[in-house]
């Protein structure tokens, strides 16, 4: 409102400057034209307008063109935007009212995988249109859903329910109306919603996890252990974590240890994670298809994986500065039943 405000003064006393020398010497050969004149008044604010929208919201076009570059360059995979998100997040804390600006917000920290806080900005726009605004309604229930799947069963799924009711096409609304009906037991729902989601026009990334979550719906659920066959564990990644001998100090033993496995081909939430306590550093844990974020996947569909083992000193799931950790790319193609080895000997900067 600041903005628009001095926007408006300015624009005033600019139209003022211009225009009252012209009326004033109106009729002389060199005064401008009725036509000249009101294409001033017309145009100028038209000016104003489009700067705003331009370098007004700039949060919007920096993130966009930061996103690709700095996903290369942090180690643990977060787009190097943290600066501008905290930048979009101070000037909301001016101008509260800000119902776009709440989106991106709850957007950008989706994207640096900082869920609870993409909650928070969610519900402030969701509270703000009473629940009006689709994409705010989804964004909640997403961040919800991504900070707690529990609650897919729950409020999360309440919002979803009500988002197919009024867009019943919307990919987001049917992708996650999918998970909450898994959630709840129902696969002949979730299917009929990912069968509608793979006639829209997807991306081919996107295409393939829609259609691997849908062969998950087709297994038995409980079939017989073959005899000569796995036991039903499903694959199993062993990993043996240590800490580099110049690290050892700064691990507090009280500190939760984050083993986190990432697709390293595209951005997105955690595919599977396992918890720890530094006290049993070193340590070998284990990797399963019970630790995959998303139902119905399988670590035997994944043909590589980024693995990071990440000593929280501050306790946060989310890397903060002062985090040691380490991580090795894992290949399908050459796993064995031989532990890999991750060397805890980095700090998160």
């Amino acid at each position: 409102m600041a903005f628009w405000l001095t926007g408006i003064l300015l624009t005033a006393l600019t139209l003022a400057a211009l225009l009252v020398p012209m009326y004033r010497r109106r009729g002389t050969a060199s005064t401008p034209t009725a036509v000249g004149i009101t294409a001033v008044l017309i145009g100028l604010p038209v000016c104003v307008v489009l700067i705003y929208r331009l370098i007004g919201d700039y949060p919007s076009a920096i993130l966009a063109r930061a996103a690709p570059a700095s996903v290369a360059t942090n180690p643990q995979g977060i787009p190097a935007i943290g600066e501008m998100v905290t930048s979009l997040a101070t000037r909301l804390k001016q101008n509260p009212d800000d119902l776009e600006g709440w989106l991106m917000l709850g957007r950008s920290y989706v994207s640096l995988e900082q869920f609870d806080a993409a909650r928070e900005a969610y519900q402030r726009a969701y509270l703000m249109t009473g629940g009006q605004n689709l994409t705010a309604a989804l964004g909640y229930a997403e961040a919800m859903a991504l900070t707690d799947r529990a609650t897919l069963s729950g409020e999360a799924g309440v919002l979803i329910e009500a988002a197919l009711k009024t867009a019943p096409q919307n990919p987001k609304a049917l992708w996650y109306g999918g998970m909450s009906a898994v959630a709840q037991g129902d696969s002949v729902l979730a299917a009929e919603r990912w069968r509608r989601l793979l006639n829209q026009d997807l991306p081919d990334p996107v295409r393939q996890v829609v259609r691997q979550q849908l062969a998950s719906l087709d297994a038995p659920m409980a079939a017989e252990p073959s005899a000569s066959g796995p036991t039903g564990a499903g694959m199993v990644i062993a990993v043996e974590i240590t800490v580099a001998e110049n690290l050892r100090g700064q691990v507090d033993s009280s500190a939760p240890v984050f083993i986190v496995a990432r697709d390293p081909d595209q951005a997105g939430p955690p595919i599977a994670v396992v918890r720890h306590l530094a006290s049993s550093l070193p340590m070998t844990v284990s990797i399963t298809d019970a630790n995959l974020m998303l139902p119905g996947r399988s670590l035997a569909d994944l043909p590589r994986l980024r693995l990071i083992a990440r000593v929280a000193r501050g306790g946060d799931p989310i890397a903060q500065p002062g985090d040691i950790y380490g991580e090795i790319l894992w290949d399908a193609a050459n796993h064995t039943d031989v532990p890999v080895a991750i060397v805890i000997d980095s700090v998160f900067e």
